[in-house]
């Protein structure tokens, strides 16, 4: 891996500016693509759960225990840690949250190809 890894930097370090503008822009545009297949993809596997529960969400379709999701985590703080339910909702209720608005550069969009996006999707 770090071979290849290598070889990819040393390719990148000869292109010219404009070009590394330009693959930049083609990267940018296949994540973007790609987050919209995830999403689809996701949507299509939600859908096939409802099917099977009579197009009804159930409480693990919505939470599935995954460690990366708010249930996985609660379930992991309580069988690893020995937390109750109601010490980890003692704790989420004294939290404070505060709302910052920022924006990244890569954040920022031109409409259109929003709109392409949105087209695709």
């Amino acid at each position: 891996k770090d071979k290849a890894f290598q070889e990819v930097c040393a390719q990148v370090s000869r292109l010219t500016p404009e070009m590394m503008c330009d693959v930049s822009r083609a990267v940018c545009h296949f994540l973007a693509l790609a987050n919209v297949a995830e999403s689809r993809d996701q949507a299509r596997v939600l859908r096939s759960l409802y099917t099977q529960h009579d197009n009804l969400p159930t409480a693990s379709d919505a939470l599935p225990a995954k460690l990366d999701s708010c249930a996985g985590t609660m379930d992991a703080i309580m069988r690893q840690d020995g937390a109750t339910a109601a010490q980890i909702f003692e704790a989420l209720v004294k939290q404070k949250v505060e709302i910052v608005f920022t924006a990244h550069p890569t954040e920022v969009n031109r409409l259109e190809m929003l709109k392409k996006h949105r087209d695709v999707s």
